[in-house]
């Protein structure tokens, strides 16, 4: 373990376990920044729930809950997203506005999502003075509607315990049914629409090594030959929450955008 991590800031008034435990919890929090699903962060996980544990105490210190924008998680995939191109000023319907999103270029893997708002008998883009208010969401935002959101500690692959989620393995179409929900203390929880996976971890499937499985035949299991797993494992990241994006369209150089609370 490395001794020289920065505790600067870390609550010092903690009654830790043992000796060691600040040291111990900061290094435990920190793999969470790397990977959240990571062995040392479900450590972390567990050491800050007093339900985890058999004495019913908690081992290391409440990080501060962060405020959480739901945009892009909760809002986004149940809202009718228009076509790349068209604007909110195409929609004639009151109704069919207050739903809508316009769509743009985002940066590396995120899109660009604004609401539509009905005002004064018009469609148009949510706006302030100067800036249009857009979010900048990951592509797997758009995955999650319709879909089962799993419970604490349950992942694509793995059930409560370690049970087999044979539900998931047996099927894709189940298995592309669900989200696992990573729970990083102090940090906004990322939605992760699950992902068939062909053996050895080859990416995303067309469903190839399912063709020749049959869900209600127990004696032709996919259970050895097919997996069901978070996005992230075949290169693409799950949906965090993102701060609301305020920006002024330059002609030259394309947009140029701010975190909208710094503006208050």
């Amino acid at each position: 373990m490395d001794r020289n991590i920065d505790l600067t800031g870390i609550d010092e008034g903690f009654c830790y376990e043992r000796e060691g435990g600040p040291e111990t919890c900061e290094y435990w929090r920190s793999g969470c920044d790397v990977d959240p699903n990571a062995r040392f962060c479900s450590q972390y996980t567990r050491a800050v729930n007093p339900n985890r544990h058999k004495l019913k105490v908690q081992t290391c210190p409440s990080p501060q809950e962060p405020a959480v924008d739901t945009f892009c998680g909760f809002e986004l995939p149940e809202l009718n997203k228009l076509p790349m191109g068209t604007w909110c000023g195409s929609i004639k319907d009151e109704d069919d506005c207050d739903e809508s999103v316009y769509q743009g270029d985002g940066e590396g893997s995120t899109t660009l999502y604004g609401r539509c708002v009905w005002d004064k008998g018009k469609c148009k883009k949510t706006r302030r003075p100067d800036y249009d208010e857009v979010y900048f969401c990951e592509e797997t935002c758009k995955d999650i509607a319709g879909r089962t959101v799993l419970g604490t500690d349950i992942q694509c692959g793995r059930g409560d315990f370690f049970r087999e989620p044979e539900d998931r393995l047996f099927s894709s179409e189940v298995c592309e049914s669900y989200v696992s929900e990573t729970v990083v203390p102090g940090e906004p929880s990322i939605l992760m629409p699950c992902v068939a996976q062909q053996p050895g971890g080859r990416g995303d499937v067309e469903q190839v090594c399912f063709q020749d499985c049959n869900d209600n035949d127990p004696t032709q299991p996919c259970t050895e030959s097919c997996n069901c797993v978070e996005p992230i494992r075949v290169g693409k990241p799950g949906c965090a929450p993102t701060e609301k994006q305020c920006c002024n369209e330059q002609t030259a150089s394309g947009y140029t955008c701010v975190d909208c609370a710094s503006l208050r």
